[in-house]
């Protein structure tokens, strides 16, 4: 699983596209594929984030075919350019670098916007 950046927009929405047999997505998009150490398979190399995962559970529902994948990650590959450490010295994503794009539905995507802080009670 990959978590592309607002500027992957285009081409999150363009992997949707029906292709013939053998036409290649990665391809069409000018992406490729790298070695996922840890993980037997590839991943996308201009993603930031990729998460290497196996099927934890699959619950369906509904008279369409609708159905929720839980996903169980077992490896993680974050570029460093989006790896800081909080003020106790511990690895955290700085989201606002990243700039996550998230997908809502139909033809709907969002960014975060505003990133907020609060520190947790103690």
């Amino acid at each position: 699983m990959h978590i592309p950046q607002v500027t992957q927009m285009q081409e999150v929405s363009d992997s949707a596209a029906t292709l013939d047999y053998g036409d290649s997505e990665l391809e069409r998009l000018n992406l490729s594929l790298e070695s996922f150490e840890g993980f037997p398979l590839p991943r996308i190399k201009e993603s930031p984030i990729a998460f290497g995962c196996k099927v934890a559970k699959v619950i369906e529902w509904g008279e369409t075919p609708q159905a929720l994948i839980l996903l169980e990650i077992e490896q993680a590959f974050v570029d460093d350019n989006y790896v800081g450490e909080d003020d106790k010295g511990r690895l955290k994503i700085d989201a606002k670098n990243l700039n996550p794009l998230a997908r809502l539905g139909a033809n709907e995507y969002a960014s975060l916007g505003d990133v907020l802080s609060l520190a947790r009670p103690k």
